[in-house]
């Protein structure tokens, strides 16, 4: 226990509610900051422009203006549209305490109980073998999933269940890594605040 926190293992009538946690880093969380990283790219301002321009050139500015909006709305929807599909992937998530059990640990608040965040790890990684063109040790678990509630970030929560993998880690003999998206400048920033290199693959 700490700063009034409580680590526990997951428990069946916790599913609904960790699932909801998860899924407000997939579907609300990833998305912006996808959007966030791709709008400054050069390739996207590059074509915004070129579309304008056609416009332009075929004397119809509302053409070029209504066919950049039609491409800056792909490009904010595709993440929402490829993360739903891959939460509707996830039937572990429907399952969590049957699948995970003590791999999955939730923490809540020790005056109210409320679950404020949730960690998932695997040991035994059958997706990864190498890692930009390295092998991987023998003994190597991911950190499959760290999720907070928006309301609970910043009061060092996060690192407390990273904490809690890592203790568990060591006892094993056993290495730790986390995969994560190249837009999701938050966790990257998280981790390497916490100790861990950026390998980019």
């Amino acid at each position: 226990m700490a700063g009034g926190f409580r680590l526990r293992t997951v428990r069946k009538d916790d599913e609904e509610v960790c699932k909801r946690i998860w899924l407000i880093g997939i579907m609300e969380d990833l998305p912006r900051l996808w959007w966030k990283h791709n709008s400054r790219q050069p390739g996207f301002l590059l074509v915004c422009f070129i579309l304008v321009f056609v416009g332009y050139y075929c004397e119809s500015m509302l053409l070029g203006f209504a066919a950049a909006l039609s491409w800056i709305y792909y490009i904010k929807m595709r993440a929402k549209w490829g993360n739903a599909f891959y939460v509707a992937s996830r039937k572990d998530m429907d399952a969590i305490s049957e699948i995970y059990r003590e791999r999955f640990i939730v923490a809540e608040s020790q005056a109210t109980g409320e679950i404020l965040g949730t960690a998932c790890y695997q040991t035994f990684v059958e997706n990864y073998t190498h890692w930009n063109g390295e092998k991987l040790p023998e003994n190597c678990w991911e950190l499959f999933s760290l999720s907070v509630k928006p309301a609970a970030r910043r009061l060092g929560l996060g690192k407390l269940l990273l904490e809690e993998v890592e203790k568990r880690a060591r006892i094993d003999g056993a290495d730790l890594f986390f995969t994560a998206s190249v837009c999701n400048h938050p966790a990257t920033s998280f981790y390497t605040r916490n100790g861990y290199k950026v390998v980019l693959g």
